[in-house]
């Protein structure tokens, strides 16, 4: 098995996006659309069976120029079509092919979709692995996941809806909207002092560039007299809705937030898609995904444990501990 770097022309783009539909870890976060509205560079490996790509391996430079996720990108590593992933014997075997780029790249660090079989291939390159969690509420759950909810979330989304929220979709084409959306979303961090992770340029193309692919959504809860108090931006491929900006006004009412979540749930099943809460493991944010009632799944981190990889996880977390940006 042979692997080979995809040229960057629009027929290779098209060709990559159109495998990703095949598999289950193919995600807008893997889409050339997603990679190119964040500006990341990225190289696109590929394996190929009979003409046809079956596993593709997307390099992209992070944060530093190092072979990481982009901020905003949730999902990359080793992505397979469902034909490799009927056998683990082929599926480890794919995974090999792309033994010697990955040893070649000492700042190899991806965050993987829950849907990747294991890690094992992984682990015989020499690679570590580290475990995190996402809440997701599958369109199985769409009758019943209201009833199963906590109470606690159904009542403050109720309060919301009686003191009058509005729950809206915002225009992409409303420069007032996308500025309204982004300064709400950074709200977590503006309101105590911290540095937003995204600029408002960098936000407005982002958004702007998912959304004309039919692969994002921005969201307002506008209160009576008040206008936009809480805001979302959800990113969507052919299967799942991903929860992936969200922030209220300090002051916003209660339950504002609550009903827009549940809005958000109830047009991602509406259109027979999941919705992924897209991940937090810090604690309150945590009890509130699971205050939904969704399913808690898996997914891996799996890196090099280099050097560089050290050095780039212990800067992350000083910035996330002095920063703010863990709380």
């Amino acid at each position: 098995m042979s692997i080979e770097c995809l040229p960057d022309t629009p027929e290779a783009k098209a060709e990559w996006n159109e495998f990703l539909r095949r598999c289950p870890a193919g995600t807008v976060f893997t889409s050339t659309i997603c990679l190119d509205a964040l500006g990341a560079r990225y190289d696109l490996w590929v394996l190929r069976k009979d003409g046809r790509i079956e596993a593709g391996l997307p390099l992209t430079h992070g944060v530093g120029g190092l072979r990481t996720n982009p901020l905003y990108c949730k999902y990359l590593g080793l992505v397979v079509d469902e034909t490799v992933l009927r056998k683990p014997s082929h599926y480890y075997a794919v995974a090999d092919a792309f033994a010697g780029l990955i040893g070649k790249t000492a700042s190899f660090d991806y965050v993987c979709h829950p849907s990747l079989p294991n890690w094992m291939p992984f682990h015989w390159m020499g690679l570590h692995q580290q475990t995190a969690y996402t809440y997701v509420l599958p369109t199985s759950a769409k009758d019943s996941w209201w009833n199963a909810a906590d109470s606690r979330l159904r009542n403050a989304a109720r309060r919301g809806q009686k003191g009058g929220v509005q729950i809206r979709q915002g225009d992409i084409g409303s420069a007032a909207d996308v500025d309204a959306v982004y300064k709400l979303c950074v709200m977590p961090f503006t309101s105590r002092g911290a540095k937003p992770l995204i600029s408002p340029e960098r936000f407005g193309r982002l958004v702007r560039g998912l959304s004309a692919a039919g692969m994002a959504r921005l969201w307002l809860a506008d209160e009576e007299g008040r206008g936009g108090t809480s805001a979302a931006v959800v990113f969507e491929d052919w299967s799942s809705a991903y929860f992936v900006f969200n922030g209220s006004l300090p002051d916003a009412q209660t339950g504002t937030n609550a009903a827009l979540l549940t809005a958000l749930v109830q047009d991602a099943h509406a259109r027979e898609l999941d919705f992924d809460f897209e991940g937090s493991m810090i604690k309150p944010i945590e009890n509130f995904y699971r205050s939904f009632a969704a399913e808690l799944r898996p997914y891996s981190r799996i890196y090099q444990p280099s050097f560089v990889n050290f050095c780039k996880r212990t800067a992350i977390q000083a910035v996330r501990r002095f920063g703010g940006y863990s709380r």
